[in-house]
């Protein structure tokens, strides 16, 4: 979906093609735009390929039930994507259709009932949950083809994410958690016990486990929250930083609010910020920075949140109002009622 040339194609001393996309579309991808397969990537030193059938294929459909593409499974494993051409026939590939989530209306069912949206790695485990009365969905194109506009489809929804146990699945897991955080009503991330490496839902419920068992584990399960590592703590990002680091207070804007943080119980951030919207309006947009070809005015919009009568919200502008109308006596931004 990117403007410029991006796909690296490569030929490997052993004679295979390496295929590699800078806009991280995945290699299932840009074989499926080809309409080619993985066997086509390695040299034919005179024995015959391994010819591939459909094992499964996948319907991927709008909120009214409407197909618009499908992901096919091979044996031997590979996976392909295609859409109907409106002939009755298919194109290779998703060109530019509506990605969506597999079992959609389903998922919009389920998020109104308030029920528990399982999010998997492949369209068969999701089938396979489907049959022990879950509801369960996920994305074409595999693990790391996870997009942030599918984020919406869950809004509000009470998501459990179940990961593949290998490390493909664990960096999913972290990717789509922190996609629906802010996003999704609540986010549990369960880890089935007992699974092998490569293992998923599917081989855990193949070995035995039942319905009322992953019941159980994701009642157990706490809220996922999101975690920043940093040396020797973690800091969970829904809380405010400990302390501003020294680069964020650059300049004369920083050295202005190094000056008048002694003397307010005002957060330095929220002086920092104040001081850059008034100066962008005091200067107009005569002046601007530009980058690349593009010309931008020093016009700049915050919102500051924080509790009533603790966030020090007003503190933090009237400091700033006073100096810049020490400045221009005539300047009337500090007149309006700018913080909410």
């Amino acid at each position: 979906e990117d403007k410029t040339p991006s796909l690296s194609i490569t030929a490997a001393d052993d004679g295979r093609v390496l295929l590699h996309c800078h806009a991280e579309c995945s290699t299932e991808d840009i074989l499926g735009a080809l309409g080619l397969t993985f066997n086509d990537l390695y040299p034919d030193n005179g024995s015959s390929k391994i010819k591939q059938t459909i094992a499964a294929a996948y319907d991927y459909v709008d909120a009214d039930g409407r197909l618009l593409y499908q992901a096919v499974r091979y044996i031997p494993k590979g996976f392909k994507q295609r859409r109907p051409d409106g002939n009755g026939s298919w194109v290779w590939g998703l060109g530019d259709v509506q990605r969506v989530l597999y079992r959609l209306p389903e998922v919009i069912k389920g998020i109104e009932q308030d029920s528990h949206i399982f999010l998997v790695e492949g369209c068969k485990d999701c089938d396979n949950l489907a049959a022990e009365g879950f509801i369960a969905t996920t994305n074409s194109g595999g693990a790391k083809n996870w997009k942030d506009s599918l984020a919406v489809f869950l809004k509000g929804a009470n998501v459990v994410v179940l990961g593949d146990n290998d490390e493909s699945g664990k960096e999913r897991v972290k990717k789509v958690s922190t996609s629906l955080y802010g996003v999704a009503k609540a986010i549990k991330v369960v880890e089935l016990p007992g699974l092998k490496e490569k293992e998923d839902v599917s081989d855990w419920l193949a070995a035995g486990n039942t319905k009322e068992d992953l019941i159980r584990i994701v009642k157990a399960t706490e809220a996922w929250e999101p975690l920043i590592n940093n040396n020797s703590y973690q800091q969970d990002i829904t809380k405010w930083p400990r302390s501003v680091a020294k680069e964020a207070l650059y300049g004369l804007a920083g050295d202005i609010i190094k000056t008048i943080e002694p003397h307010t119980e005002a957060d330095p951030i929220a002086l920092l910020s104040q001081f850059l919207v008034a100066f962008g309006n005091i200067t107009n947009r005569g002046g601007y920075f530009t980058a690349e070809s593009d010309q931008h005015g020093t016009n700049l919009f915050i919102t500051l949140v924080g509790e009533t009568a603790k966030g020090r919200k007003g503190t933090s502008w009237g400091y700033v109002k006073r100096l810049f109308k020490s400045i221009d006596e005539d300047w009337t931004l500090g007149d309006r009622k700018s913080v909410v």
